[in-house]
């Protein structure tokens, strides 16, 4: 096991009220197997774990310390993401959000385009989370004051704007494709400028570039987690 496989938790722990508690937490926490250290401190009532991820899991951690007669206390997010196109970009997501330092569990709707993260009271923030999901090649819609959309017609509104610039690209890639292939056909005869490559050239550029660019900026992403999806197919 590599020192880089290591993970690090902090988990807010409840009902303790003395040493023995402490000890106790430490003693089961200790004895799990992957777990490399373990230390519990009474007084900010948190247990620091460094475990190797392969042999377990966040959510393992949580079940020892409750079957222990204690309680860890959790936060749970709902934040709405947008670019995802098929399964494999669920996987991907999840895989991510699970491998920040403080989630418990992550799952992905493909359908409502919704992920939900649970993850240790202040051991991280949305910032964190959208971090992570961008990171990935998505987009997280936020707030103004950075919080999850949680309004829904707000929620609408935002992914309006998305669909909104979405029709624009189409648009206008449309026209510049319509434009290229006529002036690609010798046999429609002299089409002055459109006859031009040079021309030509200039009309594909946004097409690949600014219509286009979702899908470099996806497939880029996808590349560097070593996947690749839908946007590797375009």
């Amino acid at each position: 096991m590599m020192a880089d496989d290591i993970k690090k938790i902090t988990l807010p722990i409840s009902g303790m009220t003395c040493a023995t508690c402490v000890e106790s937490n430490q003693k089961v926490l200790r004895e799990t197997p992957g777990v490399v250290r373990a230390d519990v401190n009474l007084a900010t009532e948190k247990a620091t774990v460094e475990y190797d991820p392969a042999a377990v899991s966040p959510a393992d951690l949580i079940a020892i310390i409750d079957k222990a007669g204690y309680s860890v206390i959790s936060e749970k997010v709902t934040v709405p993401v947008g670019g995802m196109t098929c399964a494999s970009c669920v996987e991907r997501v999840e895989k991510v959000l699970r491998g920040v330092d403080g989630v418990i569990s992550a799952s992905v709707n493909l359908a409502t385009e919704k992920a939900t993260v649970e993850f240790a009271a202040g051991s991280l923030t949305i910032s964190d989370i959208r971090r992570a999901i961008e990171a990935a090649g998505y987009t997280v819609l936020m707030t103004g004051d950075d919080r999850p959309v949680g309004d829904e017609d707000v929620e609408t509104r935002m992914r309006r704007q998305q669909y909104k610039r979405l029709q624009l690209k189409v648009l206008v890639g449309a026209v510049l494709s319509f434009l290229i292939f006529i002036g690609s056909f010798q046999w429609f005869g002299d089409l002055g400028p459109l006859s031009n490559p040079y021309v030509l050239w200039a009309l594909a550029t946004p097409v690949q570039f600014w219509v286009g660019w979702q899908f470099y900026a996806g497939a880029f992403a996808a590349a560097r987690h070593r996947t690749t999806n839908m946007n590797t197919l375009v």
